[in-house]
């Protein structure tokens, strides 16, 4: 199958083919430079979201820019299986300034809370001799967003689960 090039709006776009699972502005960011974004009519807007924390640092900083360029002019991508410099470099930084232990590095934010919620486990299990669910508590607030993964998910059922998760993952009520 080889689709032709249509133009078409961004709307009608993601209306025809990206799911609906979150709740759309009626709003297409077309570019963006500090805190600010502009739609694809030219409108400027304070960044408040910034990417769901992803772009915390503000958009198309020079200094961000200018280090992407020399990074991906040497080397784009190396998986977790093999070594890289710079990475190496950014954990002794990290564990410099965390406290002594180890960096744990990840392709996602679900890939980093399951591994908390696993960590999490296996320290509670290891404080309280092997037996699980005894040490640790797992506390989230209730009606939020925790991720899309089963362990990120579990907070926000309403009905008390059978399964191990049940026992070690409480939710808080609610401010209100």
């Amino acid at each position: 199958m080889n689709p032709s090039i249509t133009r078409t709006s961004t709307a009608d776009l993601y209306d025809a083919h990206v799911m609906k699972n979150y709740a759309r502005a009626p709003l297409t960011l077309a570019r963006g430079r500090g805190a600010q974004v502009w739609d694809d009519e030219g409108k400027a807007y304070l960044d408040f979201t910034s990417g769901i924390a992803v772009s915390a640092l503000g958009h198309c900083h020079p200094h961000w820019v200018a280090a992407v360029q020399r990074q991906a002019a040497e080397l784009i991508h190396v998986s977790n299986l093999y070594r890289n410099p710079n990475q190496g470099e950014l954990a002794r930084r990290l564990v410099g300034y965390a406290g002594p232990g180890r960096v744990f590095f990840c392709n996602s934010g679900a890939e980093a809370d399951e591994a908390l919620l696993k960590l999490a486990r296996l320290h509670g299990m290891k404080k309280a001799g092997g037996v699980e669910a005894k040490c640790y508590k797992v506390i989230a607030a209730k009606q939020a967003f925790h991720g899309r993964m089963f362990g990120g998910m579990r907070p926000r059922r309403r009905k008390r689960s059978s399964t191990a998760s049940a026992r070690w993952c409480r939710a808080l009520p609610s401010a209100s």
